[in-house]
C-alpha cells in the first residue's frame, strides 16, 4: 500500500543533489548497478525537485498520481472507458500484481518502474469509480499501446509550474506532461559523507 508515514522531503542535511540524470529506461538495471558500486546501495537515491524542497519517492508518486485524477476528472469519457476494462499493466500482464503498491516487490524483482499503471488504480479508486471483472486487461504504454490515450507521456501535468526547466524528457513524451514532470524533476542524490 501507499507509504503515508513515510518522511516526503529529503533530509538536505545528508544528502546532496547531484544532477538531473533523465530517463533511465532499458539503462535502469545498469545505471542502479553502476551507482550501488560508486556509491554504496545505501549511498545514493533519487529525489524530485518540486518548489524548493526535494520530494522523496512516495511523495514524488503522490503529485503524479494527482495527475492522474485530475486528468480523469476533466476527461470523463477516458474515465468511462477505463471502466470497461478489468485493469492496466505497463510492460507486462504480471504488473497488476502490484495492485495498488508502488514499491511492491514485482517493481524490484524485475527492476521495472512502472507507475502509470499504479497511478490509475489509484485515481479510478479515488474517484469512486471501479474495473469491470469481465473486461480485458489494458496495456497502458507507448503510443501504439491501446492504452495510448492514458500514457504518461500524454497525460498532462496537473502542476505545470512546477515542472523545473528545461524539461527533460524522452522522446516519446509530450512537453507538459507527467512523464515530463517526472523526468524534469528527478534528481540524483548522493550521501554527503560520501563527498568529504
Amino acid at each position: 500500500m501507499y507509504l503515508e508515514n513515510t518522511p516526503k522531503v529529503v533530509d538536505l542535511t545528508t544528502w546532496q543533489a547531484a544532477h538531473r540524470p533523465g530517463f533511465f529506461g532499458s539503462r535502469r538495471a545498469q545505471i542502479e548497478t553502476d551507482l550501488d558500486a560508486r556509491c554504496g546501495s545505501q549511498g545514493w537515491t533519487l529525489g524530485w525537485l518540486v518548489g524548493q524542497s526535494f520530494l522523496n519517492y512516495p511523495a514524488a508518486v503522490r503529485l503524479y498520481e494527482d495527475a492522474y485524477v485530475a486528468f480523469l476528472v476533466g476527461r470523463a469519457d477516458l474515465l468511462q472507458r477505463l471502466c470497461a476494462y478489468s485493469d492496466v499493466y505497463d510492460n507486462s500482464p504480471t504488473n497488476v500484481e502490484c495492485g495498488l503498491d508502488y514499491v511492491h516487490e514485482e517493481i524490484r524483482r524485475t527492476r521495472s518502474n512502472h507507475i502509470q499503471d499504479i497511478a490509475l488504480r489509484w485515481a479510478m479508486m479515488r474517484l469512486g469509480q471501479q474495473f469491470n471483472p469481465a473486461g480485458r486487461m489494458l496495456e497502458v504504454r507507448g503510443y501504439k499501446s491501446e492504452g495510448a490515450d492514458y500514457s504518461p507521456g500524454v497525460v498532462p501535468f496537473h502542476a505545470p509550474h512546477l515542472t523545473p526547466q528545461p524539461e527533460i524528457r524522452p522522446k516519446w513524451a509530450r512537453s507538459g506532461s507527467v512523464e515530463a514532470f517526472w523526468q524534469s524533476a528527478k534528481y540524483l542524490m548522493i550521501l554527503k559523507s560520501l563527498l568529504d
